[in-house]
């Protein structure tokens, strides 16, 4: 069944707005607020609310069916520890015997108020399928989408089966259940002959427990390639990892390869890796280290006998690119042999530029010396210890 919905009020707000104070002149009780109507499940919580005003503080009397409730394991009574006008009944768990007209009672000096509301506890049912599945075919290489509709109290255990086997866990599914319109989905990635049979979905709960099943027989056709939606990406940023995204379906399984401004690109060149998961149909496109050479336009292409589709993405950090430039250019030293040479600069650039030292115009290795870097300032620096004429 569906969820009834819940109307909602900010208690805190408005007794704040109505509250008359705690001296002055005398005042019957009154109800400032509504105390609202619950409806719930066995063995849930509820709560009802009351705003009570009034001089002198009136006491408070909750009724179930005209009986007096006292607190007890079950059931617990306080105000609000903000809000001392606002009076609260809690079940922590609720029960047949709850269900009914409840009443509240405010009491002084001056008079007497008196408010009711139902609660209301949805007795227990087997599920009951609403919606459920029917015989379907598929194409080899598309999704399978399976939905059922239910009704039951309390909601369910749901299992999806095929040929009567447990498909929760597996590679390529995906189930998606709501609880507020009672439905159940699952979604079987890039079908394959092997992926037919009878499909079904388990529904069990105290109640008792109700079934559906289908059979699913997939067929060999040609299926246009088709991309899930546009190419997923976040916002690339310079000497960071930056990474896109799709799924890829068609019949017969469409080549799909990654170009940059109409170039294609190679798996490992230029920094950029290319992966693709099979049971799920998701490619991938990583640059581990974003730089320059990668700003522009990429596209994925899938290509098959059936046909092709493309998607494309501009790839470009907020933050332009900044020609190296070296700020701080090196001091000449004077080093006595057996002893440490320190070198210092300072260079920039977006991203920051790589770094090579050279001795007589050769490159240093790092046998030769250590470098350090700031990665904040830019400030460059090169250690070499034992320094000696070679």
């Amino acid at each position: 069944m569906a969820q009834p919905q819940a109307q909602v009020f900010d208690f805190r707000t408005k007794l704040k707005k109505v509250s008359t104070g705690t001296g002055g002149k005398p005042q019957k009780p009154t109800f400032k607020l509504p105390m609202l109507s619950v409806t719930t499940e066995k063995g849930k919580k509820f709560m009802l609310k009351c705003g009570v005003t009034g001089f002198p503080k009136p006491i408070v009397t909750w009724y179930n069916k005209d009986q007096k409730v006292f607190p007890s394991d079950n059931i617990k009574i306080y105000t609000d520890k903000h809000e001392k006008e606002l009076n609260i009944l809690e079940v922590v768990k609720a029960d047949t015997m709850h269900a009914g007209e409840w009443k509240v009672e405010a009491v002084n000096q001056v008079g007497k108020e008196i408010m009711t509301a139902k609660v209301n506890i949805k007795k227990q049912s087997k599920p009951i399928i609403v919606d459920g599945l029917s015989n379907v075919q598929v194409f080899k290489g598309q999704n399978l989408k399976l939905k059922v509709k239910y009704e039951a109290c309390p909601s369910p255990k749901l299992k999806w089966t095929k040929n009567g086997l447990d498909m929760g866990d597996k590679r390529g599914v995906e189930v998606h259940t709501n609880e507020g319109d009672l439905t159940s989905e699952l979604i079987v990635y890039d079908m394959s002959e092997l992926m037919g049979g009878e499909y079904g979905l388990d529904l069990t709960n105290a109640a008792g427990r109700a079934n559906t099943k289908c059979t699913v027989s997939v067929k060999e056709a040609m299926v246009k390639p088709s991309f899930d939606g546009p190419l997923k990406a976040g916002k690339p940023d310079w000497g960071k990892e930056f990474k896109m995204s799709t799924r890829v379906q068609g019949n017969p399984k469409p080549d799909v390869k990654w170009f940059k401004d109409g170039k294609e690109i190679k798996n490992g060149e230029n920094g950029v890796r290319i992966l693709f998961d099979e049971p799920t149909g998701k490619h991938e496109l990583i640059i581990d280290d974003f730089g320059p050479e990668h700003v522009g336009e990429y596209s994925c292409v899938a290509e098959s006998e059936a046909g092709s589709d493309s998607a494309k993405i501009e790839a470009k950090p907020d933050k332009p690119a900044k020609k190296a430039k070296i700020d701080q250019p090196l001091q000449p030293a004077k080093v006595l042999r057996g002893k440490q040479m320190r070198l210092i600069g300072k260079v920039s650039g977006e991203p920051l530029p790589e770094l090579q030292w050279l001795k007589d115009g050769k490159p240093l290795t790092k046998e030769q010396g250590d470098t350090y870097v700031d990665f904040e300032t830019g400030e460059v620096e090169l250690i070499v210890n034992d320094f000696s004429d070679a």
